[in-house]
């Protein structure tokens, strides 16, 4: 158990090395929404400008996922704003000096005078380049998490589903996660959309997480945390892109069709339990976030749904 978990987990660093340079080097973009939809929102809440499109203003966005560029903003603040201070504490000690040892000098105290800048200078370096690739090292980090979950998913069904040896399975295991791994690394697209702070990257890796969690047995593991991680990730990822839920809708639609016809009634009943349980705690997360971003209380899901399917 310690080496097959041992043997797992070792993929995830090398993954994380490869998709945060992944991340920094990326120098293109593939649509404002890359930006506009993710960045801007969150440094106009960090930083308190910032041009926000129409869809904020309807109300159609969630912010929970710029909420996690926002977190890291503030990050960079603190950070520019360390570096201000220590940057400071060491031009006044120069400072001092010139006035106890050489106060006649005046190269001394054209040195200062120059040295007074450099606490502002560094504070805007370090904040500008932070404020940079800060959010790209995140979706690096959350491109990496979300392919390592990717890999272990692969080897949850191949476990499940071969019919080798449990020998055999041991033997052949490392190769499966050997081939898992360069068919996520070696995707180009992959490599193009997964590491941009894009709705949709989010919600890939959203997705590749619950369906690690998700029960393949047809409905026998619905008691099980494992289920209940799955549930709130999807349920997460659907109030991000309401479309994720068609995914959902038909794994779920799978799974009751097979505990109708085994005839497991009480499964059925505490499934439909847990999905409330769950729905209504990930919904007030949600929910309290938006709150958070447009001082009032707005569910982007519904308006997302009458904005495209209802209204004209």
């Amino acid at each position: 158990m310690g080496k097959s978990t041992r043997q797992k987990n070792s993929v995830l660093l090398p993954l994380l090395f490869f998709r945060v340079l992944n991340a920094v080097l990326t120098k293109t973009f593939f649509q404002a929404d890359e930006f506009w939809q993710s960045l801007e929102p969150a440094h106009f809440k960090a930083f308190g400008y910032g041009k926000l499109t129409w869809e904020w203003d309807y109300g159609l966005r969630s912010y929970a996922f710029p909420f996690l560029f926002e977190c890291v903003y503030y990050i960079s603040r603190l950070l520019s704003k360390a570096v201000e201070i220590i940057v400071r504490l060491h031009v006044d000690i120069f400072a001092n000096f010139v006035v106890r040892v050489t106060p006649n000098s005046d190269f001394a105290w054209d040195m200062v005078d120059e040295m007074l800048k450099f606490p502002e200078e560094s504070s805007n370096f370090v904040e500008y380049y932070t404020t940079l690739y800060f959010p790209k090292i995140l979706m690096g980090i959350l491109a990496a998490i979300g392919e390592f979950y990717f890999i272990k998913f692969v080897r949850k069904i191949y476990m499940a589903t071969t019919d080798k040896t449990k020998d055999e399975k041991a033997d052949s295991l490392k190769l499966t996660l050997q081939i898992a791994s360069v068919l996520t690394l070696s995707n180009f697209f992959n490599c193009f959309l997964i590491t941009r702070t894009y709705i949709n990257s989010f919600e890939m890796i959203l997705t590749s997480i619950s369906l690690y969690y998700w029960d393949w047995t047809g409905g026998e593991m619905i008691r099980t945390s494992e289920f209940s991680k799955s549930l709130a990730i999807s349920m997460l990822a659907c109030l991000q892109r309401p479309t994720n839920a068609f995914i959902w809708i038909s794994l779920g639609g799978f799974m009751i069709l097979n505990l109708i016809s085994s005839g497991k009634y009480a499964q059925i009943f505490y499934l439909f339990k847990k999905l409330m349980v769950v729905f209504l705690v990930v919904f007030a997360i949600n929910a309290a976030i938006d709150f958070y971003f447009y001082k009032e209380m707005v569910f982007p899901v519904f308006r997302f749904i009458k904005f495209n399917f209802t209204s004209s």
